[in-house]
């Protein structure tokens, strides 16, 4: 005779933040002018849109569409209107980047939302996990 098995117990996943913890990262990314601003455009991003941090390297200048008063990123071809914090955080890390572009275009025709150190390329996603983690931010890897 066989033995009987029992079911394993399901237990809630490890990777997943608890909401006390992904608000209170949110309100630090969008609050706390010491963090870096791509750090906090990036983790705001993951934690309030959903964003894989993967797709947002991918990001390009041309992916932040402003109108009037209204930030929005095209993902796949669709333009997803950002609340109005994140927005702010968004345009000027925008801003930002279009500078960094301007100032050296002969190194890239992309110019990257998140420019790696060879302009060329987007930032590498290890570079943002390990600063995220550095800057206390480390769990938004698990949600990627």
């Amino acid at each position: 005779m066989l033995p009987v098995l029992g079911a394993p117990q399901r237990t809630r996943p490890r990777t997943f933040l608890e909401d006390d913890d992904r608000v209170q990262q949110l309100r630090r990314c969008v609050n706390d002018a010491t963090l870096p601003l791509d750090a906090r455009v990036i983790g705001s991003l993951v934690l309030l849109m959903g964003l894989q941090v993967t797709r947002i390297l991918e990001l390009t200048t041309g992916d932040v569409v402003v109108q009037e008063a209204t930030v929005q990123l095209k993902l796949d071809g669709t333009l997803l209107q950002l609340p109005p914090r994140l927005a702010q955080l968004v345009q000027k890390h925008r801003e930002h980047a279009e500078a960094a572009w301007k100032s050296n275009r002969a190194a890239s025709t992309t110019p990257w939302l998140f420019a790696g150190l060879n302009p060329a390329r987007p930032i590498q996603s290890q570079y943002i996990y390990l600063k995220l983690r550095r800057l206390g931010l480390g769990e938004l890897r698990q949600l990627d």
